[in-house]
């Protein structure tokens, strides 16, 4: 599998959900050299190379998996734009759906990131807490031993 062939009855825009499940099938050095292939023949801002690095930096499996990346490149007002004026309608119900996953991947990156502050957060609180009650044991015990000194002077 070296490069994602059109079926002979399509236009010239690739089905992008056809593409994308290609992707899926490649291994990792192949899905590799797809990305360096897209990266050199996408040079114009607004093409179907660069809705193909979309797909690439959408699927999970890719070394270069950023959706970070592939949401930003759908704010690109132009890119939209570019999407809607020439993408067959089912290319654009693929990108809607993509948008809407990406905005959910997001949300939810968010919301493990800000569960991961909050657990660093309460481990330190806690960990203070521990230092705190470990300082005042040793203080008690050492307050106790001194008793027991007391006691056994006293009992003398």
């Amino acid at each position: 599998m070296s490069t994602f062939e059109t079926q002979p009855n399509q236009t010239e825009n690739t089905q992008l959900s056809l593409y994308y499940l290609w992707l899926k099938s490649l291994t990792k050095e192949e899905l590799k050299t797809e990305y360096q292939d897209k990266l050199k023949q996408a040079t114009e801002p607004l093409s179907e190379e660069q809705l193909h690095l979309l797909a690439i930096y959408s699927l999970p499996s890719s070394h270069v998996f950023s959706p970070y990346r592939a949401k930003s490149m759908l704010n690109n007002q132009p890119f939209n734009a570019y999407i809607e004026s020439t993408q067959t309608p089912e290319n654009r119900a693929f990108v809607s759906i993509l948008r809407d996953q990406l905005n959910q991947q997001l949300l939810l990156m968010q919301r493990a990131d800000n569960l991961n502050k909050k657990a660093k957060q309460t481990n330190a609180q806690l960990t203070l807490q521990l230092t705190m009650a470990q300082q005042a044991s040793a203080a008690l015990e050492k307050k106790l031993n001194q008793l027991k000194s007391i006691e056994q002077q006293l009992s003398k």
